[in-house]
């Protein structure tokens, strides 16, 4: 009997997924047997889509005692001291099937899973089965010159300014190009007094000063051919500074009169 478990899921190291070795063997390892009472435990083959894995696994026997834990352990070959577990508590029986979603997997990585639980008498595992995903699609926006309407990862949304052209320069307000970007409100911050701009995403931090020719990634000066400039209470800037600041790709379609950006 398949059942939905809700229990708590405590991620205990954060995995760094990274290509696999070559000339590694992908056979399966087979379950332990049970020796004096644990658990016995099958490890299923992941369902796996474009960025993302569903895992399974199933207590055929909890063994001479009930289950105290259960779940994942998921890493990628040669890199096991970056294992990470997934951890189940809750009340589980013979039979019963568990499962968790885990997201943001790369496609480049092989990764392998092993379903575990553990009872008074000891631990059980399943195989080890190795796996990959499909290749997550880009995350899409789109701006237009001249509307508040724009489009976030494929979602319409609406501003309060859009965006122009100055100077055959087309400028964009710096907080939704952020936004596309993946950055947070939490990631953006407006000093009023130094009239300075702080973004931060992952390792790199972005300062813009209105009226500077200058922006300061991880606080080295990059000069630019434009200033930011404050209108309608909002900062603007030619959005392709920030985009090569932070990696990502802006496109200008001037038949269209649009702004796109890739989120990698």
């Amino acid at each position: 009997m398949q059942v939905s478990k809700r229990a708590t899921v405590t991620i205990l190291l954060v995995l760094a997924w990274m290509w696999l070795a070559s000339g590694l063997n992908f056979t399966p390892i087979a379950a332990a047997a049970p020796s004096s009472g644990e658990p016995r435990v099958t490890t299923w083959e992941p369902a796996a889509g474009e960025g993302y894995a569903v895992l399974y696994g199933t207590i055929e026997d909890e063994g001479n005692s009930e289950i105290e834990e259960f779940g994942f352990y998921v890493g990628s070959p040669g890199y096991e001291d970056k294992e990470i577990k997934i951890k189940f508590e809750g009340r589980i029986d013979d039979n019963d099937t568990f499962q968790y979603k885990l997201s943001g997997l790369d496609d480049a990585v092989v990764y392998y899973v092993r379903a575990y639980a553990i009872n008074d008498n000891g631990d059980g595992y399943g195989s080890l089965l190795y796996f990959e995903v499909d290749k997550a699609p880009p995350k899409v926006s789109v701006f237009t010159v001249g509307s508040i309407q724009y489009s976030l990862w494929g979602t319409p949304k609406e501003m309060d300014v859009a965006p122009y052209i100055k100077d055959s320069r087309t400028f964009m307000p710096i907080r939704y190009g952020a936004y596309a970007m993946g950055l947070t409100n939490e990631d953006i911050v407006w000093d009023e007094a130094s009239r300075t701009v702080n973004l931060t995403k992952g390792g790199s931090t972005v300062k813009l000063v209105v009226g500077s020719y200058n922006m300061w990634v991880n606080g080295i000066p990059t000069p630019m051919d434009v200033v930011p400039e404050i209108t309608e209470g909002r900062t603007f800037l030619p959005i392709a500074w920030l985009a090569t600041a932070f990696r990502q790709t802006a496109v200008w379609d001037a038949s269209a009169g649009t702004i796109t950006i890739e989120l990698e």
